[in-house]
């Protein structure tokens, strides 16, 4: 793989990241599964720079290209994990109000009660 092969799949893994971004921003799940699988193949095809023989601005792009990726690597991760815990306190919110449900439910009887018009 030649230099500008590596500099191109850096590329391609930076724009997928900010997808990546875009679909966590939306909650689309689906397109999250697929991304990730995106991003994985792209970072196997894709040798180190130093590996691939860069050198100069070259191996200088790479290595900043390399260090935007691993930061927004960072910001999704944490993104993911806001995520996770509003979707953790929303589902204990549910749980509370369903137990609050549950109090102005009437008992059951044991036994039933029989009324004539009599009284």
């Amino acid at each position: 793989m030649s230099g500008e092969d590596v500099l191109a799949g850096l590329r391609r893994l930076s724009a997928v990241q900010a997808r990546q971004a875009e679909a966590l921003a939306a909650g689309d799940v689906d397109a999250l599964d697929a991304l990730h699988l995106e991003r994985v193949r792209l970072q196997a095809e894709t040798p180190r720079p130093r590996d691939a023989g860069l050198t100069g601005a070259d191996l200088a792009e790479a290595e900043a290209l390399v260090e935007a990726l691993a930061a927004g690597q960072e910001r999704l991760v944490a993104a993911a994990r806001a995520v996770r815990d509003r979707l953790g306190a929303e589902i204990a919110e549910l749980g509370r109000g369903r137990v609050a449900v549950a109090g102005y439910r009437p008992t059951p009887r044991t036994r039933a009660v029989l009324v004539d018009s009599r009284g």
